[in-house]
């Protein structure tokens, strides 16, 4: 690899660790603060240990998941507007390509590997969702309602779309295969 294409994967790196770093701070805020109450870092251990079940489960598990095989029905659930400000989102493209004209995120050639990259997102995404709604129980359960709202808000920001997107991209991808495919000249 080049130096030039090293410091653009550097750049891309750093770029997409904003957005990463910005939606995890404000949507582990309310986490935090239920957990920083007296007497509640204990269901901390309890709370990871079941949603790190999420990791176990297979690629087919979250196949089932799947809420739709059309691109449109993400689109009418606002996809698009995630997608514009998540990591490797619409919005970082276009500062990467302000910075390097000319710039083109790549998916092609290793489909499978952008696809396997989808159902790694979408687990951890799963895993975080089963942690604040694990969470959530909690809170409602000790009457914090207004902590459980917010954790509740937080998880269908920062799991739920999340989620959602790692379908779309999916769908996308596996249209963009589907397409190359009908492209390609008979071997």
């Amino acid at each position: 690899m080049s130096d030039k294409r090293k410091n653009i994967e550097t750049v891309i790196g750093l770029y997409n660790m904003i957005p990463n770093v910005v939606w995890s701070v404000i949507n582990f805020t309310p986490v935090y603060f239920f957990y920083a109450l007296p007497g509640n870092l204990h269901y901390l251990w309890i709370v990871i240990a079941i949603s790190l079940v999420g990791f176990f489960l297979p690629k087919s598990f979250y196949s089932r998941l799947q809420l739709s095989n059309s691109i449109r029905t993400y689109n009418k659930l606002g996809i698009r507007i995630v997608r514009k400000y998540a990591q490797d989102g619409d919005l970082i493209n276009r500062l990467i390509r302000k910075k390097y004209p000319g710039y083109k995120p790549h998916i092609q050639p290793n489909f499978r590997k952008h696809i396997g990259k989808t159902y790694f997102y979408e687990k951890f995404h799963f895993v975080c969702l089963l942690f604040f709604l694990l969470t959530t129980v909690l809170a409602f359960m000790q009457e914090k309602i207004i902590l459980g709202s917010l954790i509740t808000i937080a998880n269908i920001l920062y799991n739920v779309y999340p989620i959602l997107l790692q379908q779309y991209n999916r769908l996308r991808i596996m249209l963009l295969l589907k397409h190359t495919r009908r492209l390609a000249p008979d071997e």
